[in-house]
């Protein structure tokens, strides 16, 4: 069964808000989820190949919904961050922010597909 990018989103949300006795890890993970969904989002948008890298997708996305691709970019930093700084703490805050900033993302990507 195929998905759509944004359930990825609605998985985040539901990583950030039941946390329980792995907090830093849920939101880690939920930064992740997010940004995937906002980069499925992104590649459907732009009709991209399967292959196209995330530094492709970003950038193609600058050019053709400029807010868009800059959340993209930040976004993108935030899950490499949560994904492989193991030392820099995720806090619950930056959890919600990038949860918040894909939701954005994707309603700009959504208005513009219109």
């Amino acid at each position: 069964m195929a998905i759509q990018g944004e359930q990825f989103l609605d998985v985040a949300n539901w990583i950030y808000k039941n946390n329980s006795k792995h907090a830093e890890i849920c939101y880690r993970c939920s930064v992740n989820r997010a940004y995937y969904a906002a980069f499925h989002v992104a590649k459907r948008y732009l009709k991209l190949p399967k292959r196209t890298t995330h530094k492709e997708t970003i950038i193609l996305l600058k050019r053709n919904i400029a807010p868009a691709g800059e959340m993209l970019g930040t976004l993108y930093e935030a899950r490499r961050d949560a994904d492989y700084d193991l030392t820099q703490y995720v806090s619950q805050a930056k959890a919600d922010e990038c949860v918040k900033q894909a939701a954005r993302i994707i309603k700009k990507i959504d208005s513009k597909s219109k």
